[in-house]
């Protein structure tokens, strides 16, 4: 099907094209443009020398793990695998035990990343070295490992430990009071001993795996503790800054990759807005730390139940103050270069599903647009679910069965984000799905794809779309050319995932003056493939001096072609 000379007219510029580098990592001044990452699912994303806001770029879309790991008591100091009510604590809070098929399945859906919050104070050994139970250590990398397995980003924290002062002469953990300096020697001492036994524990973890120092910090005593006035919020930030500074420090410390890893570090209980007297700690590592925030915003919208309780999003009101938060999030941050995640956000459900769509797209677009991935807040609570508390219904994915409570919302969030919803990714035992060979390496950029005549191509949600053209010239019914750019460097071999609805092939080309002609390198090892209902993924070995990857149609008259990546290996 490789034709000659009738494809030359359309291939005006290519060359420049056909240089094009796969994935463009800019040291310059951050936008939008040049800091954004692809992320492919089943697919590990690179992150060897990629800046903080070039890696936030590539976390995408997540999910929270909420009310898991995180479920907590107070008042006792006995260590304990179960709490008072008898279940574990992983499932105290009401949720399932976490399965592999749920891990599985929240990546095929297309999440990039996961967060597992999780509280440690209830699962100490030894108060006087605040030594963390191993089982509960071992419990949290069997989820650690799930999501690793599915190429997933990952964050681990230390999230409900944060007390009262009178709570802390009951239960392990740490305070935020900025007038007892015993209480700080104390803090510091358990989240120090918490970050070199975590850090020790996840050492050998590449840098897909994240650490967040602190969940919310903020001072428990307080009247309402996440609004503070302001002097309160300086008096408090300035002891934040210290329980940062012995964290991040410990984590260095620990050894193995956790000299260079990526460390999420919040100010005042995670607010946008609440950064007074507040400095990133000081760290031996250069721009691996991240801005960790949290946003249920428009709060009306999204979170508040009560009197002045709003059920509709309009983009000229609820979007202008959306707008005014990330606006902020990249003065103060992005555009001085600084990567920021937003670690929890959603918006309730109060039986508005249309207007929460809308919330979405808005949210997550203008969250894009300064490469800030969300990580949706889900506590598996809806109406549909009997949840009573209309600020509180932030659940998406149930569970108890792998399905979905919104679908349609979810898919919004992941597509506008620039992921693939949907997707066959890898899942190893006890997982759904398969058939994407999952290993890891580096995305080519499919929209640098270029049709020859015989071909209509498009590329949505990061498909590349290969299409029968609406009129096809009589002499090339049946066949279509495209290809795709990219640049060998050092890999050896290209995977590349597909499906069809007939006979195609694929094969390499050089760049030249006739890259549509006579430059086809190797026509006798071009490989062919009948149709495929379901996602396959084949490899080849890149032939010398290849600089672009060909696809098309062999003799069918009405074809369709799906690519869902190819990657360099």
């Amino acid at each position: 099907f490789f034709m000659n000379a009738k494809f030359k007219s359309i291939l005006s510029g290519i060359i420049a094209v056909s240089a094009a580098v796969v994935l463009t990592l800019s040291c310059s001044a951050p936008n939008a443009s040049n800091n954004y990452v692809p992320s492919v699912p089943g697919i590990d994303t690179p992150v060897d020398g990629l800046s903080s806001v070039q890696f936030a770029s590539a976390m995408q879309s997540g999910w929270n793990l909420g009310n898991t790991f995180d479920s907590a008591e107070y008042g006792n100091k006995n260590n304990k695998l179960k709490a008072s009510n008898g279940k574990s604590y992983e499932t105290a809070w009401g949720m399932p035990e976490t399965t592999e098929k749920m891990i599985c399945t929240v990546a095929a859906k297309g999440f990039k990343t996961i967060r597992i919050p999780i509280s440690w104070h209830n699962h100490i050994t030894d108060g006087d070295n605040y030594t963390i139970d191993p089982e509960w250590l071992a419990r949290v990398k069997v989820v650690v490992d799930w999501a690793r397995k599915n190429k997933m980003f990952v964050i681990i924290n230390i999230h409900h430990d944060n007390l009262t002062s009178a709570q802390m002469s009951t239960t392990y953990g740490f305070s935020v009071n900025p007038d007892s300096s015993s209480e700080q020697e104390t803090s510091k001492k358990y989240i120090k001993r918490i970050w070199e036994q975590v850090a020790d524990y996840f050492k050998d973890y590449d840098n897909h795996v994240i650490f967040e120092l602190l969940n919310e910090p903020r001072n428990m005593d307080l009247a309402n503790p996440f609004n503070p006035s302001s002097s309160e919020e300086s008096a408090c930030n300035g002891v934040i800054k210290q329980y940062e500074q012995v964290a991040l420090d410990a984590v260095r410390a620990s050894g193995g990759n956790n000299a260079n890893r990526f460390v999420m570090v919040p100010y005042y209980a995670a607010s946008p807005w609440k950064y007074s007297n507040w400095s990133l700690p000081t760290d031996s590592a250069s721009d691996k730390l991240l801005i960790s925030t949290h946003a249920y915003d428009p709060y009306t919208f999204a979170m508040y139940d009560g009197s002045t309780d709003n059920t509709d999003f309009s983009e000229s009101v609820e979007g202008a103050e959306l707008k005014n938060l990330f606006d902020s999030l990249n003065t103060k941050w992005v555009s001085k270069g600084r990567g920021v995640v937003m670690g929890e956000g959603s918006c309730s459900d109060k039986g508005n599903t249309s207007d929460r769509l809308a919330w979405f797209k808005s949210y997550i677009a203008k969250a894009k647009a300064i490469n800030c991935p969300l990580i949706l807040w889900d506590n598996m609570a809806t109406i549909s679910t009997g949840a009573t508390d209309a600020s509180e219904r932030h659940g998406y994915f149930n569970r108890n069965n792998c399905t979905w409570y919104f679908e349609e919302l979810v898919n919004a969030m992941i597509t506008t984000a620039g992921g693939t919803i949907d997707g066959n990714i890898p899942n190893g035992d006890g997982g759904e799905g398969g058939g994407n060979s999952g290993d890891t390496g580096t995305p080519v950029d499919l929209t640098k794809a270029v049709s020859g005549y015989g071909a209509d191509i498009s590329t949505a949600n990061n498909i590349l779309t290969i299409k029968t053209p609406a009129s096809p010239a009589a002499d090339y019914k049946g066949y279509s050319q495209v290809q795709i750019p990219f640049t060998k460097s050092s890999a050896t071999k290209i995977a590349v995932t597909f499906k069809n609805n007939g006979k195609i092939t694929m094969n390499f080309q050089v760049a030249g003056s006739d890259p549509w002609g006579s430059r086809i390198l190797s026509d006798a090892n071009a490989k062919y493939f009948n149709a495929n209902s379901d996602y396959v993924t084949e490899e080849f070995a890149i032939e010398n001096n290849a600089a672009f990857f060909t696809i098309g149609s062999s003799g069918v008259t009405d074809y369709e072609i799906n690519v869902k990546s190819i990657v360099l290996k």
